[in-house]
């Protein structure tokens, strides 16, 4: 009975560092979670799913991720603080701030491969936040100027690249 009791406090614990995680960094999957809290990801997935069946998680499938928000956050913040989970993103939104750009420039300027800038634009015009510029050929602009209200409101990226499942 003791070994029992000792696992469900155990487990109240892990959840409310789920909990405080999710709060910080809106958007983890569940493989960041598992890392950031040194857990495995089997177990994170079941505390994930006991906090969400509670209502104390809202989830949100990005492709092959879950992603993992606080409860309050709405619906139509989801998407768009999930393409914010790359630390990429979020340089990229800034760049195009200023002027519209093309792929190649922002590679440049960023620093990383163009698949990884690519993959970038792909989720932040997916999520409203960027699309082409009208008769600029190959250059994308800015859709949400807002963009940084809901990181300001909602979090920061995760701590680690997201990637996870």
């Amino acid at each position: 009975m003791l070994v029992m009791l000792a696992g469900t406090s155990s487990g109240r614990a892990v959840r409310l560092r789920i909990q405080e995680a999710v709060r910080k960094h809106p958007g983890m999957s569940k493989s960041d979670l598992a890392r950031h809290l040194g857990q495995s990801w089997g177990s994170m997935s079941h505390h994930v799913r006991r906090l969400a069946h509670q209502g104390d998680l809202r989830s949100f499938r990005d492709g092959r991720v879950l992603r993992i928000f606080p409860p309050d956050v709405p619906s139509g913040c989801l998407r768009q603080l999930a393409a914010l989970q790359h630390e990429v993103a979020v340089e990229v939104l800034q760049l195009l701030a200023d002027a519209d750009r093309g792929i190649q420039e922002l590679v440049d300027r960023v620093g990383c491969s163009r698949k990884v800038v690519r993959k970038v634009l792909q989720d932040l015009d997916g999520a409203g936040l960027v699309e082409r510029a009208p008769g600029a050929h190959g250059k994308f602009h800015l859709l949400e100027p807002e963009w940084g209200d809901l990181l300001h409101r909602y979090g920061t990226v995760s701590p680690q690249p997201p990637g996870g499942g």
